[in-house]
């Protein structure tokens, strides 16, 4: 008897200790690290955005990943438009890290009732196959910063249907503590590993630079699916879409059919893979833009949208 009763004093010690643990993370998140303090921002980004209290002022959104938050000036990009063309603009970045399709359709889906508030356009940027639906899927970050329940459904529908896959979303979206558990991780290793940050750096950069090809060749069915209903959720609501393949260091190919999609749902795409007045000294890694590079940038882009959106 007493053997059951500490064993079940102990079960209730571990429950209230995850239940605080719990409401701690969910209260403590943001301090986590920077790209967590942005997620959270993303809703405010948003309905600052498309409220401009003026019908005359074009707002445009940048979104996507480190590769574009690196590589756009919102400040220079408004400037250049604003007194080059005399056009009103609003430009702002939702920009979570190690992204892709996945998380931006969710991303989305999610915001719908901003889309539908005086966006003009909406610009993606993207390398290598990061528009692909065979994309690696982290159900963890979808359900804890980009998803729901609700979503679920969809979601399987669209491809993710492993039941590790869709038992992991479920846990990740009932539990902060559990989808945050990489991002806690990190954080005490930083604390006790000396220059561990810059070690997953490098090991971050290398993971997305491995060319792609062997999976290219493995995949069948439509490619392009979450693509499709991205841009659908935009067009629906009278707001363009804009893809931009980025420049980085090395060369990649991009495939014959993503072009084809995008012309069909009636978007647009800009291939800057190659653009001119940039050079390897305007990267401070292998895929991301210095300061030199982001004006280089910015400038070329501005004009591209403004072709778009005037």
């Amino acid at each position: 008897m007493c053997k059951n009763k500490s064993t079940a004093t102990l079960l209730a010690l571990i429950v209230l200790s995850l239940a605080a643990l719990e409401i701690i993370v969910r209260i403590t998140a943001p301090v986590l690290s920077e790209n967590i303090r942005h997620i959270r921002q993303i809703p405010s980004i948003l309905h600052g955005q498309t409220d401009t209290g003026d019908a005359l002022t074009k707002s445009v959104i940048f979104m996507g990943n480190s590769l574009i938050g690196n590589a756009v000036d919102t400040t220079q990009f408004d400037k250049k438009i604003n007194s080059q063309w005399n056009i009103r603009i609003k430009t702002n970045k939702v920009v979570p890290d190690g992204t892709n399709i996945w998380d931006w359709y969710c991303l989305s889906k999610t915001n719908q009732e901003f889309i539908k508030s005086n966006l003009s356009a909406l610009v993606i940027g993207f390398a290598w196959d990061e528009l692909k639906d065979y994309q690696s899927i982290n159900p963890s970050r979808l359900a804890g910063h980009f998803c729901s329940l609700s979503d679920l459904p969809d979601l399987i529908h669209m491809g993710m249907n492993s039941p590790t896959t869709i038992i992991e979303y479920i846990i990740a979206d009932a539990s902060r503590l559990y989808s945050l558990r990489e991002a806690i991780q990190k954080r005490i290793l930083d604390k006790i590993i000396p220059d561990y940050k810059v070690y997953t750096q490098r090991l971050n950069l290398f993971n997305r630079t491995i060319p792609t090809d062997s999976i290219l060749t493995q995949h069948h069915g439509d490619e392009y699916q979450l693509l499709s209903k991205l841009i659908m959720l935009y067009k629906e609501q009278n707001v363009d879409v804009v893809f931009i393949a980025m420049p980085v260091v090395d060369e990649y190919t991009i495939d014959a059919g993503l072009a084809q999609v995008i012309k069909k749902r009636g978007a647009f795409l800009y291939d800057y893979r190659g653009l001119e007045g940039l050079d390897k000294k305007m990267f401070i890694d292998p895929i991301h833009l210095g300061k030199e590079g982001s004006a280089v940038f910015s400038n070329r882009v501005s004009g591209d949208i403004y072709a778009i959106i005037k």
